[in-house]
């Protein structure tokens, strides 16, 4: 035997040196990560610090779990192929610049390159995230930045975060439980990360939250406050840290741009409503149904990571003056919200109360009511079957991926085995069915509030307007409103009518009604909002001398402003000679048909659709400041139109509109028709004369990811073909006849689609 030992010692440095080499390797990298994440943050555990235990654990894990892949590599390649890969490329010494920067390399971004369909394009890339499990291991989390010029999946600013669930979905399903059941949420998808061509893992891509998640979603671009005040590297140490107690602990992400930038008046008024619980202010500062949805998600999600210092995203809405959340990192099903016992004895709590707002939120009935109704809605329609099917989904995606991955970590820095994290996913199967069944369950108890007939419009007792009215001050109608014909009102200096029940304009031809200001003193601005004045009819009125209005709140800009009202019909009516604001007639987040009406001497636009529905017929648009129509997010039908000497654009169509005109003619104006912003014309027995351009397509906003189409077709006998001018990711399309329309606007829209992919094609 010792014979055979001293034969074989020489050969011993075989078995010796590799060994060595590999302890080498271990105790290089946990010297050096026990530096970064202890000794470099002075052990400060919110940032991520760690023992050198704890690091040398971590990385005899990873060196470990390194040799296994490898062994793997050389039999197959890596099973991502279902998953949507990423490529990112960065030169050796900017990767360098942001690993000796950490955790300040979140500030700064350094030169990188993005694989974006068929092309590199050129990006800035940095680190992202407070905490250690973002920046201190194997996978870490980027925030990538394009050019406005080379949209990534039409996205500017993206996040490629690692993971910090044993499950690795969890924010993932947190944004398509939103959507689910109707919140605003970010876009999101589990992709497969490659850095280099090399893979680092399953990573969860979610835009940043920015003016173009709003305009994706349809709502108008206005304020999105950023509440985080946990830990982490922007917090304002040694103050309080409830965001519910100071609006100077909150930050803006998109700014309403009609206001300066540090306007926060909104937000002061919500904060001063939810310390002093005051329901009746809070009624009309938060729209109860978006966040009885928030409450539906928290209690499907079982989170408890939107709290009173973190996580929170609000949008004051503009247009509808109150306040939305936006989903942001709720971590559902997170280990931590579990107790040890779930599986077996353990039913789900109900509902959740993890911040002041919400506390003060569930101690208003009218809310309670309000949200039973969502969550009978969203059992009613199927959404836990649809709950189910995407948990399901999840599970058959990504498990194929677990044994590839090269680094699974929790939010506590530890390792998950892929066995580990596969079990979890399984479980959450489990997990929801409990959710989901005490949801159902509650439904099946009736928990409806007796409503109040008064609040019934059609049980209100009307106001009746004949005569001469002089008005002297900001007047406030709640009630139906009926204005005789014949009426004459007068409106002081300054002042605004405001009506939010059901108003009838009663004028007839031999009669008419007519709103105008006192002298040659101009009034402030008519408004009418609400869903009490849905079914609104003005008829034979005349509108002429106002302006607008704009308080710390809100800012009408017509002088005659229609919010959130449905169904509302203008028929012979008369708007002119408006000054100051931008608009003669606003319409925001309406539907609204107007016939046979005259908009002539606007200082500015004579109507602005945003975000509305409109039919609009025989009606004239003339010698308007600015355009005669102007579109953003809107779909329009428009017959028998004239547009003649407008100083900008006869109608302007923006911001991904929808527009079928027939039958109308363009006259000496500066641009007939322009189509810009991934909007859509459909034209037909048109006229031109005497513009100075006809059709104009082109990209404006760069949010938008293309320009303008439209297809037009049957013009005018014996007239030429108008000229036009298209711009990049633009096109204009000529037709010879027009197609047979028997549903509008699907039917059109469709066949518009058709022609511009006819275009791109050919």
């Amino acid at each position: 035997m010792l014979r055979r030992i001293n034969k074989l010692w020489p050969l011993s440095w075989l078995l010796v040196l590799p060994l060595v080499g590999a302890l080498s390797v271990w105790a290089f990298r946990t010297q050096d990560m026990y530096r970064d994440l202890a000794l470099r943050n002075l052990g400060d555990n919110r940032l991520g610090g760690l023992t050198l235990q704890q690091a040398g654990s971590l990385q005899l894990r990873y060196l470990l779990n390194s040799a296994r892949l490898g062994i793997q590599s050389a039999i197959g390649n890596p099973a991502t192929g279902h998953l949507p890969a990423v490529h990112v490329f960065m030169q050796t010494s900017d990767m360098a610049r942001l690993d000796e920067a950490r955790p300040g390399s979140g500030q700064n971004y350094v030169d990188a390159r993005l694989f974006n369909v068929d092309e590199f394009d050129k990006v800035k890339v940095r680190y992202r995230g407070d905490f250690a499990v973002h920046w201190g291991f194997f996978k870490r989390s980027l925030r990538v930045k394009t050019k406005r010029s080379d949209l990534f999946y039409g996205l500017r600013r993206v996040n490629l975060i690692a993971p910090k669930a044993s499950f690795l979905y969890s924010n993932h399903v947190g944004y398509e439980l939103a959507h689910l059941v109707g919140m605003m949420a970010p876009r999101s998808a589990m992709v497969a990360l490659y850095v280099n061509g090399e893979y680092r893992g399953i990573h969860l891509l979610v835009e940043q939250i920015s003016e173009t998640l709003l305009r994706d979603q349809y709502r108008l671009p206005g304020d999105i406050y950023s509440g985080e005040q946990l830990y982490g590297l922007d917090v304002w140490y040694g103050l309080d840290r409830q965001l519910f107690e100071s609006a100077g602990l909150w930050r803006k992400t998109a700014i309403n741009n009609h206001y300066p930038p540090e306007h926060n008046a909104p937000l002061k008024a919500l904060i001063r409503a939810v310390r002093s619980g005051d329901q009746q202010v809070l009624r009309t500062l938060i729209d109860y149904e978006a966040f009885a949805q928030f409450s539906l998600w928290e209690q499907l999600s079982l989170s408890r990571h939107i709290d009173n210092m973190h996580n929170w995203r609000l949008y004051f809405d503009p247009g509808r003056g109150r306040f939305y959340p936006i989903l942001w990192d709720g971590m559902p099903w997170w280990n931590s919200w579990l107790p040890p016992d779930w599986k077996t004895d353990w039913t789900p709590p109900p509902q959740a109360r993890n911040s002041k707002l919400m506390q003060v939120l569930f101690e208003d009935e009218q809310f309670l009511e309000v949200r039973n109704s969502v969550v009978k809605a969203f059992v009613a329609s199927g959404g836990p079957k649809a709950v189910r099917e995407m948990v399901t989904h999840l599970n058959q995606y990504l498990t194929p991926t677990l044994e590839w991955e090269p680094e699974i970590l929790d939010a506590k820095n530890r390792w998950v085995t892929p066995a580990e994290s596969q079990q979890r996913m399984k479980d959450n199967e489990l997990l929801v069915d409990l959710i989901l069944d005490q949801l159902v369950l509650e439904t099946t108890i009736d928990q409806n509030l007796e409503t109040d007939a008064t609040s019934d419009p059609s049980t209100e007792e009307a106001l009746i307007w004949s005569g001469d009215m002089l008005i002297e001050e900001d007047l406030v109608v709640s009630s139906p409103l009926i204005i005789r014909a014949g009426t004459a009102v007068r409106l002081g200096e300054g002042v605004n009518l405001t009506i939010r029940g059901k108003l009838l304009v009663d004028g007839t031809q031999e009669n008419p009604v007519s709103i105008e200001g006192v002298g040659n003193q101009g009034f402030g601005g008519i408004i009418i909002e609400g869903r009490k004045a849905n079914g609104s009819s003005l008829n034979w009125l005349s509108i002429s001398g106002g302006s607008g209005w704009k308080t710390e709140m809100r800012n009408y800009s017509g002088m005659l402003s229609i919010h959130e009202v449905e169904d509302l019909r203008l028929t012979h009516c008369s708007l002119s000679a408006n000054r100051d604001f931008d608009d003669q007639l606003h319409v925001v987040y309406s539907s609204i048909y107007i016939s046979d009406c005259t908009f002539e001497d606007a200082a500015f636009d004579a109507i602005d659709l945003d975000m509305s529905e409109a039919t609009i017929v025989n009606s004239q648009f003339n010698s308007n400041g600015n355009d005669g129509l102007d579109l953003m997010g809107s779909q329009v039908i428009a017959e028998g139109l004239i547009f003649r000497n407008n100083a900008d654009k006869g109608i302007s169509v923006g911001e991904r509109s929808v527009l079928d005109i027939g039958n109308s003619q363009f006259t000496g104006n500066q641009v007939a028709i322009q189509i810009k912003d991934d909007s859509l014309v459909s034209g037909h027995h048109l006229g031109f004369a005497g513009n100075q351009k006809s059709l104009d397509a082109y990209a404006k906003n760069w949010r938008y990811g293309s320009g303008g189409f439209g297809v037009f077709c049957g013009m005018m006998p014996n007239e030429p073909r108008p000229d036009f001018t298209q711009g990049k990711h633009s096109s204009i399309q000529f037709a010879e006849t027009c197609p047979v329309v028997t549903s509008l606007p699907e039917h059109e829209k469709e066949w518009v689609k058709q022609k511009i992919r006819e275009s791109k094609d050919g």
